[in-house]
């Protein structure tokens, strides 16, 4: 049977990286003239008007405007970050990040935001590491534990890994990745129950995700619940028939469940038969 396997399908979604624009405080902008003061509010307005009509590229350029005028100003190298990201830009983003930690824009989610970039660049220690300086300042924050643990992942820690899920769980029960995460860990270990039981969590949370419905039916068949995984990849089917890993292991499971079917009929009949000598 085919199985998604999260670390080889890294994806943005699956890190929740949103672009968080920050706004810098009253104490922490520097001391211009009027004239400056009333350009440098404008400019922000501007910015966050571009990036809200979905511009990134001119929100980054506006908010590289404010950091000529500001250039000691943290928020804003931070914002220029979280706009690169978005870009897809990963490698400057890492770079503007350092200027904002520089410059000391140290919140959560400036290494949060760094340590996606450096997992999307390959950096995977690095990222680690960031994610660790995040959680420490968001000791709570489920998204931080979540990312932690896929890196943890594919730098082989499993055991650390599984706490760092165990815990975003624990912070937030509706948060179905960390489930996801840790179904998909159980399964690669043989331990399909167990990846059963945190498949099904997700789909409790969240009926529509998909790998986690797929990966639930694969492992259905691997405790030789066929019919059960037929029924989970005809449901898929049916939302999208074009997918060929579904159509194959839709296929796989039905012949297995009709052969299942097929040996029960004789035995079914041979206890009737017992029952009624009775």
């Amino acid at each position: 049977m085919k199985s998604y396997r999260y670390w080889k399908n890294l994806c943005l979604g699956m890190f929740l990286c949103g672009v968080i624009l920050q706004a810098a405080s009253a104490e922490q902008r520097p001391v211009v003239s009027p004239e400056e003061q009333a350009r440098y509010e404008a400019l922000q307005d501007e910015a966050r008007r571009a990036y809200g009509q979905g511009n990134p590229q001119e929100a980054l350029r506006l908010y590289e405007e404010l950091q000529n005028l500001a250039p000691e100003e943290g928020d804003i190298a931070y914002n220029r970050g979280t706009l690169l990201m978005d870009l897809g830009r990963y490698q400057e983003a890492i770079e503007v990040f350092s200027e904002a930690e520089e410059l000391g824009a140290l919140s959560s989610r400036l290494f949060y935001n760094r340590g996606i970039a450096f997992t999307k660049t390959g950096h995977l220690h690095r990222a680690l590491r960031d994610y660790d300086r995040a959680w420490e300042k968001a000791p709570e924050d489920s998204a931080i534990l979540n990312n932690r643990g896929v890196v943890l992942v594919r730098l082989e820690d499993i055991q650390e890994a599984i706490r760092s899920f165990e815990l975003a769980h624990e912070y937030t029960p509706d948060y179905p990745d960390p489930l996801f995460h840790l179904g998909t860990i159980f399964y690669d270990q043989g331990d399909f129950e167990e990846a059963i039981g945190r498949y099904r969590l997700v789909l409790e949370i969240d009926d529509s995700f998909t790998k986690a419905r797929f990966n639930l039916g694969n492992a259905l068949y691997q405790v030789g619940e066929f019919r059960q995984a037929f029924e989970e990849f005809l449901l898929l089917h049916q939302q999208d028939g074009e997918n060929s890993d579904v159509l194959y292991n839709l296929g796989v499971s039905a012949v297995a469940a009709a052969e299942e079917a097929r040996q029960e009929k004789p035995r079914q009949e041979e206890r009737e038969e017992d029952h009624g000598d009775s």
